[in-house]
């Protein structure tokens, strides 16, 4: 086991930067996600690591050893890391244990182990541990996209790599094969305890699979810790707005709350102090606001609110509801809470806001 250790790092192409200063630490046997738009950075991070791209600044270290910086770079097939692509990119001449196999040749681990009864034993462990035991004999093209994924994981895994890299591997795939292949995937990376980093631009992939989330934005990591701490306290309103639902309200701040459509609403204020009055803005999550019947008393200060859209997915459904003032916010509900078009209700939140400057994303 290996942690990785990248410091202060650059990556240019002429006059264009696609790293600026990127500061990552990740621990020996844990499941990073590098979360971001597209064009923010996130593979050019991965082919760093990976040492198929050349760093200007910067060092990038695993398991203490350093492997890049400026001038002086380790070759790719002396790093220890594997590479799990977004498609799967298996050969199509050999058959599926060969496409596993093929990854102990490369690394010259076979010609350490010795005989050919070994590799075969180290492949059959593979197939075993991505369920596909008695697919050996296969071609790439008898295979579902599912299980070409699964070749291509075993393929990275099979000369036992210090660390493993997965560019978007379930990007590909049907919503309902991504979201089962990879919750498989994470649960037998962490049973091997390999260090793992995904890129991802997928919230929910990134917060339900990761143990720790780097947010990236512009060639930089803005945020970095657990899935709770980047959801429930984003340090600005982008990535408040990137990493999940965001509402957001403007409003002025007074002793702690904040005076908006809402009412007055206790809010945090995110990384700056705001002066008695200022204008701020008030970012909610839907989950945060209780919606219940107009008629209905509470102990806490709501507001009146009408409901003008409903998009529902089964789990749970997005309501939009129209305030006094003509602003729309949505609300997130369970399905056995959702209201009827055009139903009068009364909001409230549930548990204190975050407040941000105006202006700034």
């Amino acid at each position: 086991m290996s942690g990785v250790s990248v410091k202060g790092l650059r990556v240019a192409y002429g006059d264009s930067t696609l790293l600026d200063g990127v500061d990552l630490e990740i621990e020996p046997a844990s499941f990073v996600a590098v979360l971001g738009p597209s064009g923010c950075g996130k593979t050019t991070l991965l082919l760093s690591i990976a040492g198929l791209t050349p760093v200007a600044a910067g060092t990038i270290s695993i398991g203490g050893r350093q492997l890049s910086a400026a001038g002086s770079t380790v070759p790719p097939e002396k790093r220890g890391v594997g590479w799990v692509p977004q498609e799967a990119s298996l050969f199509p001449h050999l058959s599926v244990a060969d496409n596993v196999a093929f990854g102990l040749r490369r690394s010259g681990l076979s010609r350490r182990a010795g005989t050919a009864t070994e590799r075969d034993a180290r492949v059959a462990e593979l197939m075993r541990l991505v369920g596909l035991t008695g697919y050996g004999n296969r071609a790439p093209s008898q295979l579902s996209g599912g299980q070409a994924q699964r070749v291509a994981l075993a393929r990275a895994l099979a000369p036992k790599p210090e660390v493993l890299l997965l560019d978007e591997p379930f990007a590909a795939l049907d919503t309902q094969l991504r979201g089962s292949l990879r919750l498989e995937v994470a649960e037998l990376l962490r049973a091997q305890r390999t260090t793992s980093i995904l890129v991802t631009h997928d919230q929910e992939e990134a917060l339900s699979l990761a143990d720790r989330v780097a947010v990236m934005r512009d060639g930089r990591i803005i945020h970095s810790g657990t899935p709770a701490e980047v959801y429930d306290r984003p340090v600005s309103r982008w990535a408040a707005s990137f990493v999940g639902d965001a509402v957001e309200l403007t409003g002025r701040w007074h002793n702690g709350r904040v005076e908006c459509a809402l009412g007055s609403v206790e809010a945090e204020a995110m990384g700056f102090e705001p002066a008695e009055g200022a204008s701020v803005v008030l970012v909610l999550r839907p989950e945060w606001i209780v919606l219940r019947p107009g008629w209905l008393a509470h102990a806490v200060e709501s507001a009146e609110a009408r409901v003008t859209g409903i998009s529902y997915a089964g789990h749970d459904a997005m309501v939009s509801c129209a305030l006094v003032d003509g602003s729309v916010i949505r609300v997130r509900l369970p399905p056995f809470e959702v209201p009827a078009l055009g139903d009068q209700m009364r909001l409230a939140v549930r548990r204190p806001g975050l407040a941000y400057p105006t202006g700034l994303a």
